[in-house]
């Protein structure tokens, strides 16, 4: 029995040892704030730092910044903005006071990988000359960076971001990473600007995403990103390609007024509302809608007729989506642009090819109820001209001595193609198959006009 015991309190004892080994060492905030008074290199790894760290409490040179009325007054920023020549790594600790690097600049690189942030962040109008990174860390408070300029790569991926995350104005010159970071509050990078690719794959906005205004003129990548909250995207610069494959957004979707320079792909998304109301697409851009799912589309068909991607799906999904928003000519220009795409890419060894060719001529495939009497109208003028130039019509009270003129023909064509008789002219024997054939042809055409009609006055 005692030997189990002994054994017991030896594990126990390790057990508690080994705890003990593992605990975090803990630095004062005041220690870091020294080293960076002093431009010594700051690298701490696996520490718990105790107090706030607060560049305004260190005496630091300084370089003027030509900053906006806006900036100084609202976001109380210095037009001397303070210099750090110290390089800062401070990586897999917890920070547990408020963090204040606003208004400075970072000559050398700044490394915050899986850093806690128990309190705010406070980033505001900071410069970063060189790679940045936030991979993996942790903001439990605010987290601002609101005019912060990252000349660099600017590395959040798999942040956290458990209150409000503000990167208004921000400026992005190099790459931007926010690859499967997590924000809980709002997001708000409105005005930002993204110099080259900006990454948000796999992303999940918890509330609402604010992008309006944002210029990405790189490629801006949203694949399978989840929008909990509204996705606004109102009046923003896309450059590049705008890639929002597989995105999820459970509430409005807003591109209204944003540009595209590049294909707008919404390829597998699935979306409540999108609404895209006058936007602007570069000359060989393009909309792909390929699988989509959405609710209601906002959106007009020649704003987007000339950059749709061919696909048969996504054309009857607008054309259903058009109809339910009771934009009816939208929804049969949409359709009779389907239907001409999809015979254009036929082969002329296809039969189908010829039909879809007679259906788009005669009724401009169902939505162009004008068509039928244009093309009738066509019919009688080319058998009036026949009917004179042959002298094929006779008229009945003169025993048929009597030659018909241009408005006789007219008159005994257009009785003849109504099928409402000869009135008193009649054919020649050697013509009547041609008439027979013109009241043949008038049936149709008037027939295929009536149902033509209908199904686009009739909804």
């Amino acid at each position: 029995m005692r030997p189990i015991l002994v054994l017991v309190v030896l594990l126990l004892g390790g057990a508690a040892l080994g705890a003990s080994d593992s605990r975090q060492q803990e630095v004062q905030a005041s220690e870091i704030l020294a080293k960076i008074e002093r431009g010594e290199p700051v690298e701490y790894d696996n520490v718990v730092i105790a107090g706030d760290l607060d560049l305004s409490m260190v005496d630091l040179p300084t370089r003027y910044v030509e900053r906006t009325r806006d900036e100084v007054e609202h976001l109380g920023l210095d037009e001397n903005a303070k210099l750090v020549v110290s390089s800062i790594k401070i990586k897999d600790s917890e920070i547990r006071g408020d963090v204040n690097f606003g208004n400075a600049i970072f000559q050398e690189s700044v490394n915050f990988k899986r850093a806690q942030f128990s309190g705010n962040a406070y980033f505001r109008g900071a410069q970063f000359s060189e790679y940045t990174s936030f991979l993996d860390a942790q903001f439990s408070g605010y987290a601002n960076f609101r005019n912060a300029q990252f000349s660099g790569y600017a590395n959040f991926w798999g942040a956290q971001f458990s209150g409000y995350a503000y990167f208004w104005d921000a400026q992005f010159s190099g790459y931007a990473y926010f690859w499967d970071a997590q924000f809980s509050g709002y997001a708000v990078f409105r005005n930002a600007q993204f110099s080259e690719d900006a990454a948000f794959e796999d992303v999940q906005f918890s509330e609402d995403a604010v992008f309006e205004d944002a210029q990405f003129r790189g490629n801006a990548y949203f694949e399978i990103a989840q929008f909990s909250g509204n996705a606004d995207f109102k009046g923003a610069q896309f450059s590049g390609i705008a890639d929002f494959e597989g995105a999820q957004f459970n509430e409005d979707a807003n591109f209204n007024n944003a540009h595209f320079g590049g294909d707008l792909t919404l390829n597998n998304s699935k979306t409540y509302k999108i609404r895209l109301s006058n936007p602007t697409f570069g000359d060989k851009s393009n909309l792909h809608l390929t699988g989509a799912d959405f609710y209601r589309l906002y959106l007009r068909w020649d704003d987007v007729k000339d950059n749709l991607a061919y696909d048969g799906a996504a054309y009857m999904a607008l054309v259903k989506n058009f109809k339910n928003l009771e934009y009816f000519g939208d929804a049969d220009d949409c359709y009779y642009q389907y239907r001409w795409e999809s015979q254009r890419r036929k082969n002329w060894l296809e039969w189908s090819k010829y039909s879809d060719l007679l259906a788009c001529a005669a009724c401009g495939y169902g939505v162009r109820p004008i068509r039928p009497l244009i093309l009738g109208l066509s019919v009688v003028v080319i058998c009036a001209v026949y009917y004179r130039q042959k002298d094929a019509i006779r008229r009945l009270k003169d025993n048929g001595s009597a030659k018909a003129d241009f408005k006789d023909a007219f008159y005994f064509s257009m009785m003849t193609f109504t099928t409402v008789g000869y009135g008193d002219w009649y054919p020649q024997d050697e013509h009547r198959n041609l008439v027979m054939f013109e009241g043949i042809l008038g049936w149709l055409l008037l027939s295929l006009f009536l149902v033509t009609l209908a199904s686009v006055m009739i909804r």
